[in-house]
């Protein structure tokens, strides 16, 4: 799509939603899991705390989460 401005044509380039996407901060989160009688820590980047419970979960499918904290 061309759009003129002061008669000089120049090419205008949408952002798409793509980018939207890649500038969401991502936050730090330290997950507490319990699992067989063990209380662990998991690391974890994700846009809010919901995210990050499903991504600790995701990667521990046998264990509870206690506690999600932001880092």
């Amino acid at each position: 799509f061309f759009q003129a401005e002061d008669g000089i044509r120049y090419l205008v380039r949408s952002r798409g939603l793509g980018d939207v996407y890649k500038r969401q901060t991502l936050m730090r989160c330290e997950v507490k899991l319990y699992v067989a009688g063990t209380v662990f820590y998991e690391d974890v980047y994700a846009k809010d705390y919901r995210e990050a419970k499903q991504v600790a979960l995701a990667r521990n499918p046998n264990a509870t989460v206690v506690s999600v904290n932001a880092r």
